[in-house]
């Protein structure tokens, strides 16, 4: 209702700053009025209308309560509810404080219908009505002028498909869990242009987290006819007055009247519940069996993620027989039929935490890829223990996954031997978790075998190795864009299995190092202190260790050790004194300078605690002597 003419666009690129200037000075005239308006409408509240000495002793009894842990200051009152309120509150607890504030109220503008005293109930809500009439009007006024000086900003100014393309980003990277939805007032909450695409971007609001069910129908509403991605994590309690019983009744009337637009799908129990509520199990494992039914006659579901509790329970593969479009699968504790299992189409799948009657063994396993033939991405970590699993090599089935990029197997290491050697593949990424093996003489047999399988499924020479909080990762490819990706984790009592398995790889073209932790690797150092092309080295625990072998101290070779290093990172976990670690690091520095073998670049992380003072200035100076470029984070 309010339009002014000179804040009307367009306006060329000249006067955009001159109209700009104008509408924040239209602004500031309004904000004081609205100040004063509301100011004058909690006046008239009964809380305002209390004692000051009343409120001062109810301050002090919350002081006392909630913030007795240190003093309050005026930087810290922001961290008390209380001085939020209003302003008269908050001049009261100034005063009950001792404090002083810097802001003082000029009320430039008076309106005598504002003022009191309203002497009868009467003229007390006439006033009410009348103040609130008026913040209404200056309010509307100033959001206009807002709404002006907003659509003069950049971001404002693109494109509608631009923001809605970042938008979707700002979801994707904001919402890391299943149930987030923290990316709505980051989105949707910075200005009205920004709303209005926000809402008009049906795809913004098709990843729908059922475990908020006030939100759930909302978004359903708002994602217009696009595909769905329906999320789930918790319990189906059949009690009423526990939210999971909500949630089921809104996941059935999302299966029964919107399963033609479900393209993903992700059902999860949460320990926790099951444990709170045992006796609820069952009306829960019903529920789970019952919503899956519906999938079975799904049209467009591409992606099915169901994680149960039960072991045996749920038969899944009966409600994925009849999806031909179903291109991945993830299963945490559901019994599958392996030898009727047929997914003809999957490019994913993933199982995980099954029990050991329903584990399958390795021939099962080879005999459900053969009938996944465009599979580019397959996990399992439950392989049952069987005689099968020893089968020699000819008579073992070879299987061929052409498409094969992604490989995780959790297993001991012959079983991983059963599995990969049949294959013919070559992935980009690989993660193995080898657990404890039977003790037998042919330990360290398998282990070099296993090295060289793994060498031979790999895309190119291994490049880099990460340790890992007992993970060793190993890449393959160009070091600029790192092709191959190979994770192994040994869960074993000793260290030797480790030294063999990379003994038994060949790390000639290994160029980049990363220790993120130091448990076990003094006695390893020589496999990579012998290596000719290793230029960067990155630790983080322990680097007292690395600084005693860049110097031959623990390394026995018969030329300098690490002769390529170019670059290396040392960085300190906590805190405590770093003196000592400076001159061994220094001493080791002016030893390999001394040999020509001299670093480009030193980086330091967490080491100065203040990097200005005359300490850290002194050592940075001894450093800079023997390395090119020293630079501290």
């Amino acid at each position: 209702s309010f339009v002014d003419p000179k804040v009307e666009g367009p306006f060329p690129t000249p006067d955009t700053q001159a109209v700009f200037a104008y509408i924040q000075e239209r602004i500031k005239e309004r904000e004081p009025t609205i100040g004063y308006y509301k100011r004058r409408y909690n006046a008239l509240t009964i809380t305002c209308q209390l004692p000051p000495n009343i409120l001062s002793a109810i301050f002090v009894q919350v002081k006392e309560a909630k913030y007795s842990r240190y003093p309050i200051t005026i930087d810290r009152l922001k961290y008390m509810s209380i001085s939020h309120v209003c302003f008269h509150w908050r001049q009261v607890l100034l005063s009950t404080l001792g404090l002083s504030s810097n802001v003082q109220v000029k009320n430039s503008f008076v309106d005598p219908k504002a003022e009191g005293p309203f002497p009868t109930p009467e003229t007390r809500s006439s006033a009410f009505a009348y103040i609130q009439e008026r913040i209404r009007e200056h309010e509307a006024t100033a959001n206009y002028y807002k709404r002006h000086s907003n659509a003069l900003t950049i971001t404002c100014q693109l494109p509608p498909e631009i923001l809605s393309a970042i938008f979707l980003e700002v979801q994707h990277h904001e919402d890391p869990y299943p149930g987030r939805i923290d990316w709505i007032e980051r989105i949707s909450h910075v200005c009205s242009h920004w709303r209005q695409v926000a809402l008009s971007t049906a795809s913004l609001w098709s990843n729908i987290p059922v475990m908020r069910t006030p939100w759930a129908t909302e978004m359903i509403s708002r994602s217009g006819d696009r595909p769905l991605k329906i999320h789930y994590a918790g319990s189906l309690y059949s009690d009423k007055s526990l939210w999971p019983s909500k949630c089921y009744a809104v996941l059935d009337e999302l299966l029964r009247c919107h399963l033609s637009r479900i393209k993903s799908f992700t059902l999860a129990s949460d320990w926790r519940y099951y444990r709170s509520y045992p006796y609820e199990n069952d009306t829960s494992q019903k529920r789970f069996i019952t919503l899956l039914a519906f999938l079975t006659h799904a049209p467009v579901l591409e992606e099915l993620r169901v994680h149960t509790l039960w072991g045996n329970c749920v038969e899944i593969i009966q409600y994925t027989v009849n999806l031909p479009q179903l291109r991945h699968l993830e299963l945490a504790g559901c019994a599958v039929t392996w030898t009727d299992s047929s997914f003809v189409n999957l490019r994913s799948l993933k199982i995980f935490h099954l029990p050991e009657k329903t584990s399958p063994t390795i021939p099962q396993l080879l005999h459900l890829l053969q009938r996944t033939p465009l599979l580019e991405d397959f996990s399992i970590s439950s392989i049952k223990r069987s005689w099968e699993n020893r089968l020699t090599g000819f008579q073992r089935e070879s299987v061929s996954l052409p498409y094969l990029t992604d490989l995780t197997i959790g297993a001991n290491v012959s079983d991983c031997i059963g599995l990969l050697d049949p294959l013919h593949c070559s992935v980009e990424s690989c993660e193995l978790t080898l657990y404890p093996a039977n003790a037998s003489a042919g330990r360290k047999d398998d282990i070099k075998e296993l090295a060289q399988i793994i060498e031979s499924k790999c895309q190119g020479p291994v490049q880099k190795i990460v340790f890992c909080w007992d993970v060793t990762r190993f890449i393959s490819g160009d070091s600029r864009s790192l092709s191959c990706t190979l994770d192994v984790k040994f869960i074993s009592e000793g260290r030797k299995d480790r030294a063999v398995f990379w003994q038994s790889l060949n790390l000639d073209q290994l160029l980049v190092l990363e220790v993120w932790e130091g448990y076990g690797l003094v006695e390893q150092w020589s496999i990579f202190g012998s290596l000719p092309n290793l230029e960067i080295i990155t630790v983080v625990v322990n680097e007292e260790l690395l600084f005693e072998a860049l110097v031959g101290e623990t390394i026995n070779t018969p030329s300098p050790p690490f002769p390529a290093l170019k670059r290396l990172t040392v960085a300190r976990e906590g805190e405590g004194p770093w003196k000592d670690t400076v001159e061994q690091m220094v001493s080791c520095l002016k030893l390999r300078h001394s040999m020509g073998l001299a670093l480009e670049c030193l980086y330091l992380k967490h080491y100065f605690e203040h990097d200005g003072d005359d300490a850290s200035v002194a050592a940075i100076r001894r450093l800079r002597e023997y390395v090119k470029d020293v630079i501290t984070v």
